[in-house]
């Protein structure tokens, strides 16, 4: 495989600069961020950008007066890394959340794009992703393999 698609980035690193950057474009927004101390190494870029999608989804669609975000990555294993992306706001329209279990879509879920830009990239990088509501919100959880030398 060619150097530029085994890219190895540490979450832990882009994930501080990727709410540093949302606290500036986003400030009435809460962020809260827990990353352990390991770097959690992976080898798929559209990782980042998968979870930068689910976090500018969970602020965009969040109606609630104090809009929170929290980011939590755990080292599940020495294979896997698990994000979650919790929100306090609408929750995810049944439609949206139908589409990545069946895998397929119509013109009326496209209004989600983003979706499919998180299921796709965590897809390709040999991972899961789902989708669940919480009792104020929704949680996105994403679970990607760790980069292994």
């Amino acid at each position: 495989s060619s150097a530029s698609d085994r890219t190895v980035v540490s979450l832990s690193d882009r994930l501080r600069q990727l709410i540093d950057a949302f606290e500036d474009r986003f400030p009435d927004a809460r962020f809260e961020l827990t990353v352990p101390d390991d770097p959690c190494e992976v080898a798929a870029v559209g990782v980042v950008s998968a979870i930068e999608e689910a976090v500018e989804n969970a602020v965009v669609h969040n109606d609630s007066a104090d809009p929170v975000v929290e980011l939590a990555v755990t080292r599940r294993s020495a294979e896997w890394v698990d994000i979650e992306i919790m929100d306090n706001g609408p929750g995810i329209p049944e439609q949206e959340v139908a589409v990545l279990q069946t895998g397929e879509t119509s013109l009326q879920h496209a209004d989600r794009l983003g979706f499919w830009l998180i299921f796709w990239a965590v897809r390709k990088a040999g991972g899961e992703f789902s989708v669940s509501e919480a009792t104020d919100g929704s949680v996105v959880e994403l679970s990607v393999p760790a980069y292994q030398e």
